[in-house]
């Protein structure tokens, strides 16, 4: 199951490249640097975190192969997976809640004047 996780990981930080390229290659003046940076930032610590999920399970079914034993320590990456995951949900969050009207214009959000119990 850890090398399927690892695979299909590996497959979505490639459309984050694609993501990333179409990005740079479409805004390129558009947009202020800011913007360009944040998307430099975000595909760093997601490569950052497909280079850990790829230790986890070198270290788990390559290293430790058959060891049982090793299953009860965790290794140091996988913590640090922890952070970077953290961090870049934060400055995900921070982007979006920033830009918030920016947003709503593209998604028009239509809530109920009232609500029915």
């Amino acid at each position: 199951m850890l090398s399927i996780g690892a695979i299909l990981a590996a497959l979505l930080f490639g459309l984050t490249n694609i993501q990333a390229l179409i990005y740079y290659r479409t805004h390129a003046g558009r947009w202020t640097k800011f913007y360009r940076l944040i998307v430099l930032f975000l595909w760093t610590l997601d490569a950052v975190n497909l280079a850990f999920i790829v230790h986890c399970v070198y270290y788990y079914l390559v290293i430790n192969f058959a060891n049982v034993a090793a299953l009860t320590e965790v290794v140091g990456c996988l913590r640090l997976q922890i952070v970077f995951n953290v961090l870049a949900v934060y400055v995900t969050h921070l982007i979006v809640g920033r830009d918030r009207s920016r947003v709503f214009r593209i998604i028009p959000v239509r809530l109920p004047s009232k609500v029915a119990f």
